[in-house]
């Protein structure tokens, strides 16, 4: 409830209100209590107009009411999509419209609804346009949608690829087909085919920018992407076309508008077309090119720091057998242990090691956080596998090296960054870590997999969030009040004002709810 009092004597301070305004007063504290009653109230999703019915162990569909519209004579039912709904005729699966007709057979093996409907026969795959009309027939050894925009078709050994329109954009001729994407994980308007081992460009309207020239394709930065031809290095922009030529031995970057290029087995520096910017002068450069104005490289078997223009910033300790990108004041730096093997830790600008060499791993800094990794034994073996974890700027490990995958690590150091805490998962149950890396909140992990939201978070299209309690689901408001009691053993979450519940444990039998709780169901 709003504070009235508070409101009123916050305005009274500043000289709006005086104390003759009594009637204004009475009906402000009027409209803040009608404002109050009105804030907890649920706002619940429009219902479709045809919603899937069970009736018995039969399926039809009814209106808002529980009235038959379409009866029930179908083995399962799904809500309608685009007008079409997907049913179940014994074994095998077809699509109805609105009056109930036939639109598509109960002919397929499986459906699958996107922009267009995937149709499956035994092995075999086909496509129909969203109003039920075939496309391609049931011949295809495979069709991959790729972001809802694009189908991948597979035959024979060849690949091609169609638009959600149903427009075929490159014919089945290719070994591969992928869809090139940005250093942020982004998808560019450009796709790259295998043929004869080599690989070409060709943009999202099926026109070829590049023919198969290319050993090899990198990710964009900053809007070009490094070419491999003839074992040389190049450059391409985000259209395909050639930004510099294929000539030089190695190529990395760009970063901050610089690429550094290796000719004659020294590195230098040069702009995105090719033109040299810095001599090539130098032995190693740092992995990812300039940060912030800077770069690491290796002169005369020493390290240093230079500037954009060639100068010097920065000396770097020569006892060091490379430096890493340089982030937020600290490069990674590795050295040759007397045991033999390298290992990693952190130094800043004036070549100081600021965090001891024990790691096998070391990636640089985000938001005051880095992921590390060291390779551990595993139980009865003598194989040592890479753990990774992650630490903050003072060598503090916040996550533990336990991690058996890269991306989680990366996933809860952005966490760590942008929230200040994640997730950890201890002996069967659920904590939360902060960014000072202190434990708390421990629950018992009972999240079901066919909720894909965690637990106490709205899922879906709607306000609700699925929640469990001994063993039972229900669903909770954005106030955390129970609206749906714990009762199903199983739920998914509401999509346009519906969700598919299961009653009881191992059981396939299922109905749909509304967002009221309201069951269209019934027993006979």
């Amino acid at each position: 409830m709003i504070e009235e009092n508070t409101i009123w004597n916050n305005h009274a301070d500043n000289g709006i209100f005086t104390s003759k305004d009594q009637n204004l007063r009475n009906k402000f504290s009027s409209y803040l209590f009608l404002i109050g009653l009105l804030l907890p109230c649920q706002i619940f999703a429009v219902l479709p107009d045809l919603i899937p019915f069970r009736k018995a162990q039969l399926w039809g569909f009814c209106n808002a009411d529980e009235k038959l519209v379409i009866p029930a004579k179908f083995d399962a039912a799904w809500p309608f999509q685009n007008g079409l709904a997907k049913v179940k005729k014994g074994a095998l699966f077809g699509m109805i419209g609105a009056s109930g007709n036939w639109v598509l057979p109960a002919d397929y093996d499986a459906i699958h609804q996107h922009h267009l409907l995937k149709l499956q026969k035994g092995q075999k795959y086909g496509l129909a346009n969203p109003n039920g009309k075939l496309i391609l027939p049931t011949e295809y050894d495979g069709i991959f949608p790729i972001r809802d925009q694009f189908f991948l078709l597979l035959k024979a050994g060849k690949k091609g690829l169609m638009d959600n329109t149903g427009r075929l954009l490159l014919p089945l001729e290719f070994d591969h087909i992928a869809q090139l994407r940005d250093s942020e994980g982004n998808f560019v308007d450009l796709f790259e085919t295998w043929e004869f081992g080599l690989r070409g460009i060709y943009d999202i309207c099926g026109s070829k920018v590049q023919h198969a020239r290319f050993a090899r394709i990198d990710i964009f930065r900053e809007g070009f992407a490094i070419v491999q031809e003839a074992g040389r290095f190049g450059l391409i922009d985000l259209e395909g076309n050639i930004s510099a030529d294929c000539q030089f031995e190695q190529l990395v970057g760009p970063s901050e508008g610089l690429v550094a290029a290796k000719i004659k087995n020294r590195w230098g520096f040069i702009n995105v077309k090719g033109d040299q910017v810095l001599p090539f002068l130098f032995e190693e450069v740092q992995e990812n090119g300039f940060y912030k104005g800077r770069a690491a490289v290796k002169q005369a078997d020493q390290w240093q720091f230079i500037q954009r223009d060639g100068q010097i910033e920065f000396p770097v300790h020569s006892g060091f057998q490379s430096i890493g990108q340089l982030s937020e004041g600290l490069a990674a730096v590795c050295s040759l242990m007397p045991g033999g093997g390298i290992q990693y830790g952190y130094a800043d600008p004036d070549g100081k090691l600021k965090i001891p060499f024990r790691y096998e791993r070391a990636g640089t800094f985000s938001k005051g956080f880095a992921i590390v990794g060291a390779r551990k034994e595993k139980d009865q073996s003598i194989i040592r596998e890479m753990r990774y974890g992650v630490i903050n700027d003072r060598g503090n490990e916040i996550i533990p090296i336990s991690l058996h995958s890269h991306t989680e690590a990366r996933l809860k150091r952005d966490s760590l960054g942008h929230l200040g805490f994640t997730t950890l998962k201890c002996r069967g149950k659920q904590c939360r870590v902060d960014y000072r890396g202190r434990k708390f909140g421990w629950k018992k992990t009972s999240l079901n997999p066919a909720i894909p939201k965690a637990l106490g978070q709205a899922c879906g299209n709607s306000q609700l969030a699925a929640v469990q309690k001994k063993g039972k689901w229900g669903f909770q408001n954005q106030q955390g009040k129970i609206v749906i009691p714990y009762q199903y053993a199983l739920v998914q979450c509401f999509l346009d004002g519906l969700a598919l519940v299961w009653p009881d444990e191992g059981s396939s039998e299922c109905f749909y709810i509304d967002e009221t709780g309201k069951a269209y169901y019934s027993p006979n």
